[in-house]
């Protein structure tokens, strides 16, 4: 997919550059590299919040709840 850029965010990341056509391994790459967190970290969370790790048929909720926010326990709106 393609991601736009960000920008620092201090305290936490470092600007991330836009890229076109990001693998799911690219996106992992860039935001681990960019906040400092082990890639496996992220590659856990994602598995253990939504399964998305192993899902063949990830739902567009799937990705919006992929880090754990704003899932049911703390906003059923998502």
């Amino acid at each position: 997919m393609d991601t736009p850029a960000t920008e620092k965010t201090e305290g936490r990341c470092e600007a991330i550059p836009a890229r076109t056509n990001a693998t799911a391994a690219q996106i992992i790459h860039d935001v681990a590299n960019a906040c400092g967190i082990n890639p496996e970290v992220l590659i856990v969370t994602l598995q253990k919040e939504q399964g998305l790790v192993t899902s063949t048929k990830p739902t567009p909720y799937m990705y919006r709840a992929a880090m754990g926010y704003g899932c049911p326990d703390s906003d059923p709106g998502i």
